[in-house]
């Protein structure tokens, strides 16, 4: 009878691609355990896999927690990796980024139900809930790592601003309003008008 060896490497990785199948639905504290696991263990693996799902991958929760995991990440090149990344998400996805790593708190209030057995009245079931004034709780909430972002990490977001504020800038001089565009034709109209010159009236 053999007996199967089980390699943990080879399990690791397969908790990572089965996180990877999964749709955390922004609950980014589910998977990060995972990620983070996966980059301390095998550093060289995961960031071929975190370049390979940046260009191939679908869920915007996982390209946000690799991107997280490799500007963290103490690994020579993995935080140059990370930025990169970085640059190519969405500006909603890059706060989403920074705001994990450098975590919020966040209070809800939560509204207790509690249900009281009611004896047999007329008009009413024999023990059916009776419904009573609910408790009201305020919830405080974790979320994100609470860590200090990388100082180069601020240095991207401000180039990464800085080069969507001039993209702006060249969208609005290459493409007018349409006041600016129906000035512009009016006034080619007249131009044409007295080039022409007058109308002959025969």
């Amino acid at each position: 009878m053999t007996r199967q060896t089980t390699n943990p490497e080879q399990d690791q990785r397969l908790a990572l691609f089965n996180t990877l199948l999964t749709t955390p639905h922004r609950k980014l504290d589910q998977i990060h355990p995972v990620h983070a696991g996966m980059v301390t263990n095998d550093p060289r693996f995961y960031v071929r896999l975190a370049a390979w799902y940046s260009d191939n991958g679908d869920v915007r929760d996982h390209k946000e927690m690799f991107a997280v995991t490799l500007i963290l990440s103490e690994f020579p090149g993995h935080r140059d990796v990370g930025l990169a990344m970085l640059r190519e998400l969405p500006p909603y996805q890059v706060v989403r980024v920074l705001d994990f790593i450098h975590g919020r708190k966040t209070t809800r209030k939560v509204r207790a139900k509690s249900d009281k057995r009611a004896p047999s009245a007329r008009g009413t079931e024999p023990g059916r809930a009776v419904p009573v004034a609910q408790k009201v709780s305020t919830v405080t909430e974790d979320f994100g790592l609470f860590r200090n972002p990388p100082r180069s990490l601020k240095t991207e977001i401000v180039r990464y601003l800085r080069e969507r504020e001039g993209g702006r800038r060249l969208v609005r001089q290459h493409r007018p309003d349409r006041a600016q565009a129906r000035e512009a034709a009016v006034r080619a109209q007249s131009r044409e008008a007295r080039r022409a010159g007058p109308a002959d009236p025969f």
